[in-house]
């Protein structure tokens, strides 16, 4: 008794679990969500493109009544020997030129070296060699370049 009683219940095991994967199907599932996804998706395209049109109309229509009521109105203006009202032009205000600030640092000190004369570094110092330089042979305070021949 115990055998056929092991039997049977080996046999309605085997047959359950093929019943229970068969129905677990994930690849199908899959498949048959995309066709479903798809063919919602086609179904709210074509309505978006349907209120889409419905809207360009509506506002085409809106824009030709107002354009054909102001085009009445003109012509009936115009038809009256009114004269005609012409927007002036508006003036644009010139531009003002500002005078060029000298460059400051911190609490308005200027800025060292941006002074107008070329031979002045900074503190109004002179550069050396810019005044009094006699020629090409001297540098600084008149001393000779090295290697130079011409004495002094």
């Amino acid at each position: 008794m115990k055998k056929k009683f092991m039997n049977l219940s080996a046999v309605a095991m085997l047959s359950a679990s093929f019943i229970l994967g068969s129905c677990d199907n994930a690849a199908e599932n899959q498949k048959l969500m995309d066709a479903d996804n798809t063919a919602i998706q086609t179904m709210v395209d074509a309505k978006m493109a349907e209120l889409q049109a419905q809207a360009d109309a509506d506002c085409t229509a809106q824009v030709q009544e107002k354009a054909d009521a102001l085009y009445a109105e003109a012509m009936a203006a115009a038809s009256k020997g009114g004269k005609k009202v012409v927007a002036k032009p508006v003036a644009k205000p010139a531009a003002k030129k500002e005078e060029p600030k000298p460059e400051t640092v911190g609490s308005g000190k200027p800025k060292m070296g941006t002074t107008s004369d070329p031979n002045t570094v900074g503190s109004g110092k002179p550069k050396m060699g810019a005044t009094g330089s006699t020629g090409s042979n001297t540098i600084g305070n008149g001393k000779p370049k090295m290697g130079s021949t011409d004495p002094k």
